[in-house]
């Protein structure tokens, strides 16, 4: 089956604007052709032309494509290290500055890096209270999400990356099974705020304390990176945190821009100044 060309590539991302007010320009290519070539074997469309045009001309198939391009598989605890850091450092320094803290999961794929937060937070700090957002541009994603499940298969290697994180204790105390999927239960994600966004994370929320974006800037051009960070901080109290992708580079934003302190430089972890 022949995949979608460049320069149709870039003709599609002028309809979908046009049509549908979403962005893909800011995109990698690369990225963004690869959504498009999977979502054409998903349906099992035998030529480009015809996926494009129910791209184009049917609403719901679009958004159907939102949450296609946005799903991806389950590994929590993904980076073992740099949840290590968390339990033992940072997350210990950061709840003794904010009382309150918001957290932010912006343009959301899945719910690996929040749910396995929020089981190490259940774990080390169960009294907090803390305030989550959890956005994405599909509502789909978003409702999966908020359900907690999780396949078998997906939580293979999500139970290896557990206990190099909490050696003494099972992931499997924190789930229910009903034969076919994992529910994880005594986990709030029923309060967390979940919003629907555009491209740009609009509507945006205000005053953040901590910002997960792992893994997600590597999809984008590199001169758009200054933007959407800038994005991010924007929204970053004093003294909070973002923390991005272990195999992301932001430290020529770092140097340019002065706003953010390398606390970790392995990990990922920046402080707000």
């Amino acid at each position: 089956m022949p995949g979608i060309e460049i320069v149709d590539t870039k003709s599609i991302i002028r309809a979908i604007r046009s049509k549908y007010g979403y962005d893909f320009s800011n995109y990698a290519l690369t990225s963004f052709r690869y959504a498009l070539d999977r979502s054409v074997m998903i349906h099992h469309l035998r030529y480009p032309e015809l996926f494009v045009n129910r791209l184009l001309e049917d609403k719901d198939f679009f958004e159907e494509f939102l949450y296609e391009m946005t799903a991806s598989s389950i590994e929590l605890f993904r980076d073992t290290e740099t949840w290590n850091v968390l339990k033992s450092d940072i997350l210990p320094r950061f709840l003794e500055v904010f009382d309150k803290p918001r957290i932010w999961f912006p343009d959301m794929y899945n719910l690996q890096d929040l749910l396995s937060l929020l089981i190490l937070l259940e774990i080390e700090f169960p009294e907090r209270k803390i305030r989550f957002e959890a956005s994405s541009v599909s509502s789909k994603t978003l409702d999966l999400i908020a359900s907690g499940e999780v396949l078998p298969k997906q939580l293979e290697s999500s139970v290896e990356n557990f206990v190099k994180v909490f050696p003494s204790l099972d992931i499997h105390s924190f789930l229910k099974s009903n034969g076919k999927v994992y529910h994880f239960e005594g986990l709030a994600l029923h309060e967390i705020r979940y919003q629907k966004q555009n491209l740009v994370f609009e509507p945006m929320p205000e005053r953040l304390d901590m910002i997960f974006y792992r893994n997600k800037l590597l999809k984008y051009y590199p001169e758009e990176k200054f933007a959407i960070l800038d994005l991010l901080t924007s929204r970053l109290a004093i003294g909070g945190y973002l923390i991005v992708g272990i195999k992301e580079n932001i430290d020529e934003y770092v140097e340019k821009r002065k706003n953010l302190k390398v606390i970790d430089a392995d990990e990922k972890i920046y402080k707000k100044i």
